[in-house]
């Protein structure tokens, strides 16, 4: 635990949330407590649960980043999350952004279309599943010029992993968050549904390259990782772009969120072929 951490304060929070867990205040108990072992900017806690948009159920930060957090990422781009896609393969426990992230994914288009803009320097993450269609991601975020988290606090957050994840649960089953709404088939296959992407129109390369621009690599991280030329690389991207009559790489996240609402329960079958029979949109 962190050094100088008085226990007594610790223990004493700890069990005033223990008596709040089914309190509105629950979670910013939990922010309290958090927060007496390590320093953060911002704290997120998101519900998600298969086939809705996800929730923001506590806040606590920047104004600037929680507009971004409500008008970008629950609307659609939360899917190529690399946090929401460990969860999605079920590897749960916390996790943190410079640990989970892709080769040169600084230097890519989702870093500059999310993270940038939030001033996000680091993030650390407690993925908690709830149960088979459900989970939690407790996010807390160093925004610049803060540091990111060091060896030490991640040791030390890892400690309080088997705890965190004990209470969200606990507050889950407490306050009757379950959505009343239909499951649908959606966030436990969004893997297959970014593979099959563009699958019908692409060849298989390009789709490799497309797929890996999706999932926040640059162009450099993608020859390094297909072994190829950054030429080459470009080249398919542009044959792609060409193929999905598309400008950019911000035309194409949008074309992948807007086409998640086509995918059916077969999600090796590629989006697109609904997408783009769909009458085009006012």
């Amino acid at each position: 635990m962190a050094q100088g951490l008085d226990f007594t304060i610790w223990n004493q929070q700890l069990a005033r949330l223990i008596n709040h867990q089914a309190s509105p205040d629950a979670w910013q108990q939990l922010d309290t407590l958090i927060a007496q072992l390590c320093h953060f900017d911002d704290i997120a806690v998101l519900l998600f649960q298969q086939g809705i948009s996800p929730d923001l159920i506590y806040y606590r930060g920047s104004r600037a980043e929680q507009r971004l957090v409500t008008d970008i990422y629950l609307d659609g781009l939360y899917v190529l999350d690399p946090f929401y896609l460990n969860a999605v393969q079920n590897n749960y426990g916390l996790k943190t952004l410079t640990d989970i992230t892709p080769k040169g994914f600084y230097q890519g288009d989702l870093f500059e279309l999310y993270y940038q803009p939030s001033g996000i320097s680091d993030e650390a993450g407690f993925l908690v599943p709830l149960d088979a269609h459900s989970f939690i991601l407790c996010s807390l975020s160093r925004i610049q010029p803060s540091v990111n988290f060091s060896d030490k606090e991640k040791d030390q957050l890892l400690q309080i992993d088997p705890l965190i994840a004990a209470i969200c649960q606990q507050i889950w089953s407490l306050q009757d968050l379950k959505s009343s709404e239909p499951i649908q088939p959606l966030h436990n296959q969004i893997i297959e549904v970014l593979h099959s992407f563009g699958s019908s129109l692409l060849t298989d390369r390009e789709s490799e390259v497309i797929h890996r621009i999706l999932r926040g690599y640059s162009a450099q991280a993608i020859a390094d990782d297909l072994e190829i030329s950054i030429n080459t690389v470009k080249l398919h991207r542009k044959n792609a772009y060409a193929k999905l009559d598309l400008s950019s790489q911000n035309e194409l996240f949008h074309m992948f969120l807007d086409s998640l609402s086509c995918v059916t329960e077969s999600t090796s079958i590629d989006p697109l072929i609904s997408y783009l029979s769909v009458p085009e949109r006012t």
